[in-house]
């Protein structure tokens, strides 16, 4: 569903794939360039925009490229994002700094782990003179704490993209979400008309706030555990051949593309919804 424009949609039509609660501003940015080698890196600039509300706020940054290990010669090739230091400004001035080596000091801060074998490890290291560096389709996110206000997030960005690589651009998606207050946002409204709606149509019934509220509580749970698991929709281990459900690669690695994790949140919510009493038998 969520592959379809918002007006084509049958079911989410409220929200789009990565929607989240207390949602401020999500910007995806093309990064274009190749470099020669990766002792290089080819430098971006991304303003994002964003009026905050009481609370922390999290910025989350994630490598959303497409055919990241793809070449044109059939050699090994890269496609890494990087960042070199992240910028907070107000209309007075530079608020607040952060550079790719204080990344991992940050309150908040998490990254996407691999799994393999029993071992596990970071998606994204920093690296001397280079910058934080992602892993392919990795993403990390940590927070600050402003005053409520309209700032501008400048992120200072870099790309590894050698040149035999299949792409001429990278794409990263830059996210910032309020943590507290969330319920002032217009992201947290949304998600909640939306389980309004999913409801209706399936039980013909509108639910109390207690249920929203726990609805909400499940969706965000599940997302959060699927974010931790990897940026993928499908699991490792599954047997499902979505794949074939769409016309070309591109289109199924899009449809697949979850670093959020709330697409499978929203499907645990279905799942929920269509094994419960109430649309079963009532």
């Amino acid at each position: 569903d969520f592959q379809r424009p918002r007006k084509e949609r049958h079911i989410f039509t409220h929200v789009d794939r990565s929607t989240t609660p207390g949602e401020l501003a999500t910007v995806e940015a093309v990064l274009p360039g190749k470099v020669a080698d990766l002792s290089n890196v080819a430098s971006h600039r991304v303003t994002v925009p964003a009026s905050t509300v009481y609370g922390p706020t999290r910025l989350r940054i994630s490598d959303i490229t497409q055919r990241s290990y793809e070449s044109i010669d059939g050699e090994g090739t890269n496609a890494d994002l990087v960042i070199q230091k992240v910028e907070i400004w107000s209309s007075g001035g530079l608020v607040k700094r952060i550079r790719a080596d204080q990344i991992p000091s940050q309150p908040d801060f998490k990254i996407e782990y691999w799994h393999h074998d029993g071992a596990s490890g970071p998606r994204g290291q920093f690296e001397e003179g280079i910058g934080w560096v992602l892993h392919e389709n990795a993403w990390v996110e940590f927070s600050f704490d402003l005053t409520p206000w309209d700032y501008e997030v400048r992120l200072f960005l870099g790309t590894q993209m050698l040149e035999n690589h299949v792409n001429d651009a990278m794409l990263a998606e830059i996210a910032l979400v309020a943590t507290d207050n969330v319920e002032q946002t217009a992201a947290a409204q949304a998600m909640k008309a939306q389980i309004v709606d999913l409801l209706w149509q399936a039980t013909h019934r509108r639910p109390s706030d207690e249920e929203i509220t726990s609805m909400m509580a499940t969706v965000m749970e599940s997302a959060a555990e699927a974010a931790q698991r990897g940026s993928w929709f499908n699991g490792n281990d599954d047997h499902c051949n979505t794949w074939m459900l769409f016309p070309d690669q591109q289109t199924n690695q899009q449809a697949h593309q979850d670093g959020s994790g709330m697409m499978r949140g929203w499907t645990a919510l279905v799942h929920a919804v269509l094994t419960s009493w109430g649309y079963l038998h009532d």
